[in-house]
């Protein structure tokens, strides 16, 4: 990338003597281009409403002036079948990934500025709208004089998401009922154990 002067020069010849004259001389400058603009992600992930926002996605042309970005497109991949794209669109603030199925993708920008140049760069996106399942591994009932109490074991398992740390739950006798939700740690296997106390 630089800047050149172009000179054209005009010759003339005359007579039998072969003497070249300079009949005119003009001279413009241009600008080499040959560097297509440059993106780099920042924590690129679905933000809870299947979206993710521009913000997160930083694009420059080292060549702004006189070249410039010229077009951005999104794409979401399969990080796999990596040919497999979708093109998603934005509001200007938000890329929507609302349609995209769940599963291990990529995002890909590809970029062409004012000068032709063009480039793709791509990053790691797990799309999950699935909620975490919860399976009853054991339940324990004990029911004496000295207590009354139920032991469960349970499972969470999520498929493409890091599980939390805790869950809250809730012994009500209506399933809509939870105003008072009791904590419980979540073990690093997904397995947690509630303990309740029915006296």
């Amino acid at each position: 990338n630089k800047s050149d002067n172009i000179i054209l020069v005009s010759l003339g010849m005359t007579g039998d003597n072969k003497v070249y004259n300079v009949a005119s001389i003009t001279s413009f400058s241009t600008y080499i281009d040959r560097t297509a603009p440059i993106v780099t992600f920042k924590d690129i992930k679905d933000n809870g409403e299947h979206k993710i926002p521009l913000s997160n996605i930083t694009i420059t042309d080292p060549n702004t002036n006189p070249s410039g970005v010229n077009t951005v497109t999104y794409y979401v991949c399969d990080r796999v079948l990596v040919d497999e794209c979708n093109m998603i669109d934005h509001d200007g603030s938000q890329l929507d990934i609302g349609n995209i199925s769940d599963g291990r993708k990529m995002l890909k920008v590809v970029v062409e500025d004012n000068a032709g140049n063009e480039a793709s760069y791509t990053q790691d996106l797990d799309v999950d709208r699935t909620a975490p399942t919860i399976s009853l591994v054991e339940m324990d009932y004990k029911d004496s004089f000295a207590e009354s109490k139920v032991t469960l074991t349970l499972r969470i398992q999520d498929v493409y998401s890091a599980i939390a740390s805790s869950i809250e739950y809730c012994v009500t006798a209506r399933e809509d009922d939870c105003t008072s939700p009791l904590p419980a740690a979540i073990g690093n296997d997904g397995y947690v154990t509630i303990e309740y106390d029915l006296k």
